[in-house]
């Protein structure tokens, strides 16, 4: 048994399937959620749910690529001779994706608690609420994106084994 390759394996795949599991819940179950209680809600869980996902990504691309360099030992000018390259590739492409899209998921949660904050306790302008309207359409539809991303992600990586 390789303790050094299980160890590596074992931290990328946990981090992986909590990042991708939790993009998923918080995309399709909790955000629909969370926008009937409204942005004071949404703002208070949204910095926690971001934080958490960022440390979670970073892990399991950085496991992620160690594998890939340890398991090719260094040697990535034939990795695309390969089915499972290409589909390491696919994954890896999507895992970035999906990191990059909740970057994204966090500055707008970001503004709508910011500007959440600066109509409380009054009517917001025309243009605060338009602002407001935008950031509530969006944010969901990146998170989606999000999640999708990283189901491609899970889906690809799982089957590189056997294409």
């Amino acid at each position: 048994m390789d303790f050094e390759m299980v160890t590596l394996r074992t931290i990328h795949i946990v981090f992986g399937v909590f990042w991708a599991g939790t993009a998923i819940f918080f995309a399709f179950i909790m955000t629909p959620q969370l926008q009937k209680l409204g942005p004071p809600i949404m703002g208070a869980l949204a910095p926690v749910m971001a934080k958490v996902m960022l440390i979670s990504a970073s892990i399991t691309i950085v496991f992620g690529v160690i594998l890939v360099l340890r398991l090719r030992s260094g040697n990535l000018d034939t990795i695309f001779d390969t089915g499972w390259g290409w589909a390491m590739l696919i994954g890896f492409l999507a895992s970035i994706g999906a990191f990059t899209t909740g970057l994204m998921t966090s500055a707008l949660a970001k503004r709508m608690v910011a500007l959440g904050g600066a109509i409380a306790g009054r009517a917001p302008t025309p243009e605060e609420g338009a602002e407001m309207q935008s950031l509530s359409t969006r944010l969901p539809r990146i998170g989606r994106a999000t999640a999708v991303m990283s189901l491609i992600a899970i889906g690809t990586m799982a089957a590189a084994r056997f294409v």
